[in-house]
């Protein structure tokens, strides 16, 4: 059976109305799919002003073109909302096997409003839309729920996307999960727990329509000859993303301590060859994918042998490694387990977990207070300050509100040690390090981020020309001049997020953008430019922007922590470096992208320029 996903399906919780419309093709021409689809949808459904966990707060599952076809680096969909950390908009970019079923099934989305009155979740199976009880599911982590849905229905192929008990308490970075993949940022946990929706259950068995299907096939089989040829990518095979621990630590180095020292002495602890000593792992592959980069480890030796998680990925060692200054591996895979298993995002806990070990070096918060004293390096308080948050019990309730909002509980002293942005939680990246990923964590639309994009790809020679200009490496330690580069790499990122593109082979050009277009081309039988690619993400950026403008959101939330912003790295290689002149980076990105240099909104005569005059009148009033 042929699906051509020309289908959307929408959710009222609250009336327990299911909608199944025609897809729009404005959203197919204007923003393609995942991301751009999802943001949209978010700008129409969500009323201005409304608490994030208002029933009215709509959550939208978004799959992309690429999604569910044999395309080898393309199974990633979307999760768009109004986040219950940040009130921002935001959206979460998540790998695994639901996207594909979904479009196998004929959606191209899932918008869900509302609240239901005990709870539920969404079983899909084609045109047989139901909501289900899920009281027997409440309480239970990730693994017991997905097994459970797929024993009630009989068929152990069906696809799960959903919350454990974090996003039950609505910890305020929960997150979603589908086995071994996360939609990590934002807390879109949270907002289904406040919906009593315990996940979606997909039951896809179509076959995605495809325009030309041997020309996707020779497409295909160029990129993945491309992968086999590749180094980073059998790194990705054989050792996960954890495999550029290393790299990253050399070039770009992470913030020791919560960012107050740099070239952490044992950081080596935690490079690839220490961790695979540890550990045993087996890969998981994403839909249509062949490299396999998902792991699930067990460690074989120390204190937490025995222990079994999917992860920890690159991020996770980071976060809770060099910012925490955990070196033990077994701790950080036991840390992964609590957060996956209940749904917690694993790169956001680290930072009220190293923000609580700081205040308590510095007097700031007792052990009274905490419940529990928290040192530096010191992986088995973590574990029970994490299962506090988790929990929401004792200060762990506090911890469960996000960094930003703790530290505004705890006293103004604190708040200068809380590292966010937008209320969103910094990974543990040396930001003053590449003044680009700088830029990145500043503005990014849903709080701080690393790759919206990323600069390590820049800081390794993978320059992507015909999308930046670039001839050569910049310095990262540059100021100015970068926007005229960083501008289209941004667009460039969005829209791949709107494509399905993975992003750990499409960090290293694999596949490249020309075989991207023509794939995208052979599937949908629809012509796409590169300018036109662009103007997708530069469409949806603008249209993210204009969702937090309208909450209220203007330049000044495009900042950084004091501490990134005016002190210089102490230490380590890049010891001395600092950001000189934000405000100079920031007006000549703003510039650039026809963005108001006084709001940080986008102009008029940009949101015009883009086809979103609706948006413009909104934001800015009819003009008579």
């Amino acid at each position: 059976m042929k699906v051509s996903c020309e289908k959307m399906l929408v959710v009222d919780l609250t009336r327990e109305k299911i909608k199944i419309t025609p897809m729009r093709s404005d959203l197919e021409q204007d923003y393609i799919g995942g991301e751009g689809t999802g943001t949209r949808l978010v700008w129409e459904m969500v009323p201005a002003g409304i608490h994030p966990l208002d029933p009215k707060n709509t959550i939208v599952f978004a799959t992309a073109p690429l999604n569910g076809t044999m395309f080898p680096a393309g199974p990633r969909g979307t999760i768009v909302f109004k986040s219950p950390e940040t009130g921002t908009i935001s959206m979460s970019n998540i790998g695994g096997h639901w996207a594909a079923r979904l479009k196998m099934a004929g959606y191209a989305l899932v918008a869900i409003t509302g609240k239901a009155k005990r709870p539920v979740y969404l079983f899909i199976d084609h045109d047989r839309v139901e909501l289900r009880n899920a009281g027997a599911l409440w309480g239970k982590p990730i693994p017991d729920m997905e097994q459970t849905i797929r024993n009630q229905i009989g068929d152990q192929i069906i696809e799960v996307v959903g919350i454990g008990p974090a996003g039950e308490n609505m910890v305020r970075f929960a997150n979603i999960a589908n086995s071994v993949r996360f939609a990590g940022k934002g807390g879109g946990g949270a907002l289904m727990g406040a919906k009593n929706l315990k996940a979606l259950a997909v039951r896809g068995s179509g076959t995605v329509h495809c325009h030309d299907i041997w020309r996707l096939r020779e497409i295909s089989f160029e990129i993945m000859k491309a992968m086999e040829q590749s180094p980073p990518i059998e790194m990705l095979k054989t050792g996960s993303s954890a495999a550029f621990n290393q790299a990253v630590a050399e070039l770009q180095d992470f913030g020791y301590k919560h960012f107050q020292e740099g070239g952490f002495k044992y950081g080596y602890k935690l490079y690839i060859e220490n961790i695979k000593r540890q550990v045993k792992q087996e890969h998981r592959a994403c839909y249509g994918c062949p490299i396999g980069c998902g792991i699930i480890t067990k460690v074989t030796r120390g204190k937490f042998k025995g222990t079994e998680s999917s992860g920890p990925m690159a991020e996770a060692y980071w976060n809770w490694g060099w910012k925490c200054g955990i070196t033990d591996v077994g701790a950080i895979v036991k840390i992964t387990k609590l957060c996956n298993e209940n749904g917690v995002c694993v790169n956001s806990a680290s930072e009220p977990v190293a923000w609580v070990m700081e205040c308590q070096q510095k007097g700031l918060i007792s052990t009274e207070e905490t419940g529990v004293r928290v040192r530096w390096g010191d992986g088995a308080a973590s574990i029970k300050l994490l299962e506090m948050i988790i929990t929401r019990k004792g200060f762990g309730n506090v911890l469960a509100e996000g960094v930003k909002k703790a530290a505004e509980m705890s006293g103004p002293q604190t708040e200068e040690l809380a590292m966010h942005v937008k209320g969103m939680e910094l990974d543990a990246d040396e930001w003053r390090q590449n003044k680009a990923s700088a830029l990145t964590a500043a503005t990014a639309e849903r709080g701080a981020s690393v790759v919206r994009p990323w600069g390590f790809p820049i800081d390794m020679g993978v320059l992507f020309p015909e999308i930046t200009g670039l001839k050569e490496k910049p310095d990262p330690d540059q100021e100015e001049g970068i926007a005229s580069w960083y501008k289209p790499y941004k667009e460039f990122t969005i829209a791949s997020n709107c494509m399905g593109v993975c992003l750990y082979p499409g960090l290293f050009n694999i596949p490249t953008v020309k075989q991207t277009l023509e794939a995208y081309s052979a599937i949908t039988g629809r012509g796409l430019t590169l300018k036109e690619y662009l103007k997708v993400g530069e469409r949806t950026v603008c249209m993210q922007r204009a969702f937090n403008a309208r909450e209220g959101f203007t330049r000044t939330d495009d900042t950084l922590p004091r501490r990134i912003l005016l002190e210089p790295i102490k230490g380590g290689p890049n010891d001395g470096r600092r950001i000189r002149n934000f405000n100079a980076m920031l007006d000549e990105y703003y510039a650039e992208s026809g963005f108001d240099k006084k709001t940080g909104w986008p102009t008029r005569s940009k949101l015009k320029e883009l086809g979103l005059q609706d948006v413009a009148d909104e934001l800015y009033g009819k003009r008579k």
